[in-house]
């Protein structure tokens, strides 16, 4: 049986953690729609209502992710992505904790805000630590994790 090289252990690393990342913020990205029903019936919120909930989340995730891509060159992605992951985490358990559309659309905004910066630290990570000779193999692996 051969061992893997450092270089090729250090790039399994990286990559299974950044797609582990990229995954669980589409997770977080579809969290809501399969709770449409639930929510209707439970909450009382009307579809329109959700929709504009999930388009607020899309809208403030598109609109931080350039500022937060100039933030990761000056703090480095791995800061920043941590902070995102944690941030995202934290609006999610907000949002399965209230029941005021007001707090939803907040919490889902603060999501979208967390959202933003899955792609530029995951491409800045994957472009600073993966060899020059694997970065189109690693980013196939970066897009087939969020697909997943």
């Amino acid at each position: 049986m051969t061992t893997l090289s450092a270089s090729t252990s250090h790039t399994f690393r990286v990559l299974g953690l950044i797609g582990s990342a990229h995954f669980m913020s589409h997770i977080f990205n579809l969290a809501l729609p399969p709770l449409f029903p639930l929510l209707v019936k439970d909450l009382g919120f009307t579809y329109l209502q959700l929709g504009v909930v999930m388009t607020a989340y899309a809208m403030s995730a598109s609109l931080f992710t350039t500022p937060v891509g100039f933030l990761v060159d000056r703090l480095g992605g791995r800061r920043v992505l941590i902070s995102g992951l944690a941030l995202q985490a934290a609006a999610m358990l907000a949002v399965g904790l209230t029941s005021s559309y007001i707090a939803l659309m907040a919490s889902f905004i603060v999501a979208g805000i967390a959202y933003s910066v899955y792609h530029p630290c995951d491409y800045a990570i994957i472009s600073a630590s993966i060899d020059k000779g694997r970065l189109g193999r690693a980013f196939s692996f970066h897009a087939f994790t969020g697909n997943m």
